[in-house]
């Protein structure tokens, strides 16, 4: 999406000058650039997909989609992010995990209580 350069000193990451140059000349910037790296949660995740909170919490746990980020919000509760592009390839790649049962293997997986987030 972007690259960065590590800073100096174990810093903050910096965007070269010449990163922003070529992002900037890109087809339908700055929207497209917003579009690109939106986030979304969990009950936002499973509503792009059309599909339950509970179900996307066990696909992530099952390590189909993966998390860009993590916080803890008010409650001391892990909030993850995910990239919304991502959440859609995923979608378009593997229907059959969208709808009917999970699959043995993964079921199997999450009862013992893998999280491969």
């Amino acid at each position: 999406l972007i690259s960065v350069l590590g800073a100096p000193g174990g810093g903050r990451p910096r965007v070269h000058e010449d990163e922003i140059a070529r992002l900037r000349e890109q087809p339908g910037f700055p929207d497209a650039l917003v579009e690109r790296v939106r986030t979304v949660g969990t009950a936002q995740g499973a509503a792009l997909l059309d599909i339950a909170p509970a179900r996307f919490t066990r696909l992530a746990r099952a390590g189909c989609v993966s998390p860009v980020t993590f916080y803890l919000n008010r409650y001391r509760a892990v909030v993850w992010l995910y990239l919304a592009d991502e959440l859609a390839a995923f979608a378009a790649r593997e229907p059959e995990l969208l709808a009917g049962r999970t699959p043995p293997g993964m079921r199997t997986m999450l009862e013992s209580g893998a999280d491969w987030r």
